[in-house]
């Protein structure tokens, strides 16, 4: 849209913004607040992996946090660049619940089959840890789609339209 608009710099400086808040928030999370990681593995019951570095394998998930939290950062300035360039659009909130609930519906279908069963069909598949990730995966996007479509998202119904065209030819 920027670009569109004849503007290339505002973009690039929000991708730098983003570059340093990612890196900044990454040493903070790997190093000083890995503690917290490691406490929030163990009230949530999920297993810390036994590896030479131990706790400090869990790094890695702040590592990952942070580049999270600053790809919203980025968002919310290029959107917030935008709406002073153009004014605000259409409303979206009603749009994102309904995206929200069929993620969480999403997620929480994902992990209770990982848990019921899941893990217990990849332990006897070849390469097991990448087996579970991919059937884990699969239920999500089915559910996903499922409540998506049921919740009225567009994009979803056109997508499955374009397969129940094609399979009815």
């Amino acid at each position: 849209a920027f670009y569109a608009l004849h503007d290339t710099k505002t973009p690039v400086r929000i991708a730098m913004t983003r570059v340093t808040a990612g890196a900044a928030l990454a040493l903070l999370f790997a190093f000083p607040l890995r503690p917290l990681f490691t406490g929030a593995a163990d009230v949530l019951g999920l297993p810390i992996p036994y590896t030479a570095g131990g706790a400090a394998a869990l790094g890695v998930v702040g590592i990952s946090a942070a580049s999270a939290l600053a790809a919203w950062i980025e968002y919310l300035l290029l959107r917030y660049r935008m709406r002073q360039r153009i004014g605000a659009g259409a409303s979206t909130g009603p749009y994102m619940v309904r995206l929200w609930i069929a993620a969480v519906l999403a997620g929480i279908a994902g992990a209770a089959a990982d848990v019921f069963f899941v893990r217990e069909i990849s332990a006897h598949l070849p390469l097991p840890r990448i087996s579970e990730a991919i059937l884990v995966c699969g239920a999500f996007g089915i559910v996903y789609f499922a409540v998506a479509a049921m919740l009225g998202i567009a994009e979803v119904r056109a997508f499955l339209g374009r397969f129940i065209k094609r399979a009815s030819v």
